[in-house]
């Protein structure tokens, strides 16, 4: 950082409740981007709420439900801490090229090669890998302005889509253009879905 010192730091890494990898690293990456003024954009998750609300705006604090939540809200509180300026960008399902693991959880589903089932009530807003890779290489990330002056905007518009999709549709949706059979078919005639 001493050497570069880059205008913008996009920090994206994660391993799912590794506490070194998710939390202390990018709270490192804070401390460097602070002292050499860099601006940093952090890729966080929806998984930092409980999806006891319908909607969840940049005021809503974080109530993580599981292992993975928790250590993104930690890693955003520690990251705000030291740097009260980063940008703080929490998306939902970052997909693409049928590699995600969402979309392979589709794909299984589809091929009947497991169990499970896709929710109605489970809203999400998937952006593609290539939006955000598209919104982070025009520096629009560096342009955003801090809420409050110390308050990192969390994003649910500008990087992904501006309205929810149930995981279901989604699911559905990703059926339809994956690894289904003939001309897109899926394999399956139906994916189970059910409410919460």
């Amino acid at each position: 950082m001493a050497e570069v010192r880059p205008r913008l730091v996009i920090h994206t890494s994660s391993v799912k409740d590794d506490w070194a990898v998710t939390v202390l690293g990018p709270v490192r990456l804070a401390m460097a981007a602070a002292k050499y003024g860099s601006r940093l954009v952090q890729v966080s998750s929806d998984a930092v709420f409980s999806g006891a609300r319908v909607t969840y705006d940049e005021t809503c604090l974080p109530d993580p439900i599981t292992p993975y939540g928790a250590v993104k809200a930690a890693a955003e509180t520690g990251i705000l801490a030291v740097y009260p300026e980063a940008v703080v960008a929490r998306r939902s399902l970052i997909v693409g090229g049928g590699r995600s693991v969402h979309e392979r959880a589709v794909h299984e589903l589809v091929a009947d090669t497991c169990d499970g089932v896709l929710f109605t009530d489970d809203v999400r807003c998937p952006v593609h890998v290539a939006d955000l890779g598209a919104w982070v290489s025009n520096e629009q990330a560096a342009r955003l302005p801090v809420a409050g002056g110390s308050v990192a905007a969390a994003l649910s518009g500008p990087v992904g889509a501006p309205v929810g999709s149930a995981r279901w549709v989604f699911g559905r949706q990703g059926s339809r253009r994956g690894r289904g059979g003939p001309a897109g078919q899926s394999a399956r005639a139906a994916i189970p879905a059910v409410p919460a």
